[in-house]
């Protein structure tokens, strides 16, 4: 992050010009570029096929509706986002004290503040709650797959939302435990899920 590119919630601005220079280039045909977001991925591409009407067909694995909410699931307490707004401090003071004993909540906070480019796991809260579709999804007009995973315990229960509240031709995928392909972003059966994936763009484009 030495440019201080970090994730933004209006990735349509990072998607826009990279479609400007996919189009320029020889051999590529202006009519059938794919945009494909994976974990969060699945919220980016959805959010920039919404703004960015030049694409052929968007595929979100998983699906992802709203961030925060995700993340409230994997939280201790969501209060605390709320708190993370009226009251920062002790926010932070929670999650120091929670971290020394959570490996995976360190991780995910430190993690988070880096990629989100915030000093505090409070910051995070409030920047990952402009991550959502909501009044966005509608805006969408391609072709849109959205996949979800049934264990997939780091987006849990996004993705049929984000499915219903679309109004463009839409598709919706569900890999299974039963097939090996149950985890966050079908972990350890991507052939299986390429296949599927790419066989629904040939479809569709």
């Amino acid at each position: 992050h030495r440019q201080h590119l970090y994730f933004r919630y209006d990735y349509e601005a990072v998607v826009t010009p990279a479609v400007d220079f996919v189009r320029s280039l020889d051999g590529v045909d202006p009519d059938k570029i794919v945009l494909m977001g994976v974990s969060l991925g699945g919220y980016l591409a959805p959010r920039a096929a919404a703004y960015e009407h030049r694409l052929a067909a968007c595929v979100a694995n998983g699906g992802v509706y709203s961030f925060a909410d995700a993340l409230k699931n994997l939280l201790p307490d969501s209060r605390f986002f709320d708190l993370a707004s009226t009251d920062p401090d002790q926010v932070n003071q929670n999650f120091a004290k929670m971290a020394k004993n959570n490996p995976t909540l360190k991780w995910g906070c430190e993690h988070g503040m880096f990629v989100f480019g915030v000093d505090t796991p409070a910051q995070f809260l409030v920047k990952l709650q402009d991550f959502s579709m909501e009044g966005v999804a509608e805006k969408i007009q391609c072709p849109t797959l959205i996949v979800d995973s049934e264990e997939d315990k780091m987006m849990s229960g996004q993705a049929k939302p984000l499915y219903d509240a679309l109004t463009c031709e839409k598709s919706f995928m569900l890999f299974t435990a039963e097939e090996g392909a149950g985890e966050h972003g079908q972990c350890g059966a991507k052939l299986l899920a390429n296949e599927r994936i790419l066989s629904w763009i040939d479809e569709n484009i």
